[in-house]
């Protein structure tokens, strides 16, 4: 919550620089300017550039496992994942399969391969979002700042005060704007792709376990895919899926043929979906950034306009 404190200290600063008035306005916009750089330096190193840093970083990983000499698992980075950067739940499946070719052998490079292909896309969406969201924060500014100077500028120019309660109803109003957008949006976040995790994480060990001489028992328990299926959720958010693949291992266990090719058809469709709802998901950010602006900036310009007009009313 530390860029949520900084965008209010920076308001607070703002605001500080309209109820001082002009003898020392020079030195409180001069420190308004100064908090605003460091403040987006702040946003763009701590909410963007670390989620984005962590995923080319979680590449060069498996750049390097990937290219690993002869299957030496002890050239891997930490001896098994002690030093790989977290990144998602695309950490926690790299780790099994590091677990698991250490523990069974087998070829995992394939596995490899569509995880980076995964994670390269993911990427592309953290760029694309941290470009909405930066956006959406500079507009909340703008918009703020407008308002603070209309209300400095008509007190300069009238009579009529807003009095201290009212300014700061305004400001905690702006506030909570930028609160309630940003938890908001990674709660949606949350909830949007959470579905695919246990999903990927089924299919990814199920790839990486047929074919190193493991049961068919052994296997669907280390995929995990029993609590995949009666994940009721899962269920009616890829249930066309979800069925498909329950499918697949009924018939796999009655007649012991290769699913391999059945499951990278599985896994395409679920990277498709997931690019599809991560367009859905910058589409709904615009809205809610729209419904943010409306409720919380917008409607505090209006409700010092409201008091503007009750006080010549009066008069």
């Amino acid at each position: 919550m530390k860029y949520q404190m900084a965008i209010g200290f920076y308001f607070l600063i703002v605001l500080a620089g309209l109820f001082v008035g002009k003898r020392h306005g020079d030195f409180c916009f001069s420190l308004y300017e100064k908090i605003k750089a460091k403040l987006f330096y702040f946003w763009r190193q701590r909410m963007g550039q670390s989620v984005v840093a962590c995923g080319d970083s979680f590449v060069v990983i498996i750049n390097q496992i990937t290219f690993s000499i002869g299957g030496d698992y002890s050239l891997i980075p930490g001896n098994g994942g002690g030093d790989i950067p977290q990144y998602k739940f695309y950490t926690d499946i790299l780790k099994k399969l590091i677990y698991y070719a250490k523990l069974y052998g087998g070829n995992f490079k394939e596995s490899l391969s569509q995880l980076k292909k995964g994670v390269i896309k993911d990427i592309q969406f953290e760029r694309a979002l941290r470009k909405e969201v930066e956006g959406a924060y500079l507009q909340f500014f703008f918009i703020s700042l407008i308002t603070w100077f209309f209300v400095y500028m008509v007190g300069q120019s009238v009579e009529v005060k807003l009095s201290m309660l009212s300014k700061i109803f305004m400001l905690a109003m702006q506030l909570s704007g930028a609160l309630f957008f940003a938890l908001f949006y990674q709660r949606l976040q949350q909830l949007t792709f959470a579905p695919f995790w246990k999903f990927f994480n089924t299919i990814f060990i199920f790839q990486s376990l047929i074919g190193v001489g493991l049961s068919q028992k052994e296997i669907i328990h280390h995929a995990e895919s029993s609590a995949l299926t009666e994940d009721q959720r899962q269920r009616k958010f890829l249930s066309y899926l979800v069925l498909r693949l329950e499918s697949l291992i009924f018939n796999w266990q009655r007649s012991g043929q290769p699913i391999g090719t059945e499951l990278a058809e599985i896994q395409e469709e679920l990277w498709f979906n997931v690019g599809q709802e991560s367009i859905q998901f910058l589409k709904k950010l615009n809205i809610i950034k729209f419904l943010v602006v409306v409720l919380f900036y917008l409607s505090t310009y209006f409700f010092y306009l409201a008091n503007l007009f009750s006080a010549f009313l009066i008069e």
